[in-house]
């Protein structure tokens, strides 16, 4: 691999950091991520690999001048892994929103009835 290529990828790398957490504080300020560090964790790389799926893909073409199969091989790769980290931070996810609406799910209590004014 030439310096150039490594140039590009490591440039591509620092882009998607940056990015990434720049789309990952968004999507938490919309909703929060309630199961802790391993559920951030995995969330934040997805975010990094999707940020930065496009620029790679023009990078990969203009810079490093790979052939059309590769570039589409790499975007799908990208894809791929980038469902399987949002895949892993459901695991984490899941239980803690369920108890979350457990708790929240009260029922329709005698004091609701009350005052409904029903």
């Amino acid at each position: 691999m030439e310096q150039s290529h490594l140039i590009t990828y490591g440039i591509l790398t620092v882009l998607g950091l940056v990015l990434g957490a720049g789309v990952a504080r968004s999507s938490n300020s919309r909703e929060a991520i309630l199961s802790g560090s391993p559920a951030t964790l995995f969330h934040y790389l997805a975010c990094c690999i999707l940020s930065v799926i496009t620029l790679t893909i023009l990078g990969s073409i203009f810079f490093v001048e790979m052939s059309l199969l590769s570039v589409v091989l790499l975007a799908v790769g990208m894809i791929v892994l980038a469902l399987v980290l949002i895949m892993i931070y459901a695991v984490f996810e899941k239980p803690a929103i369920d108890q979350q609406v457990q708790a929240e799910d009260k029922g329709w209590t005698e004091k609701d009835a009350r005052t409904s004014g029903l």
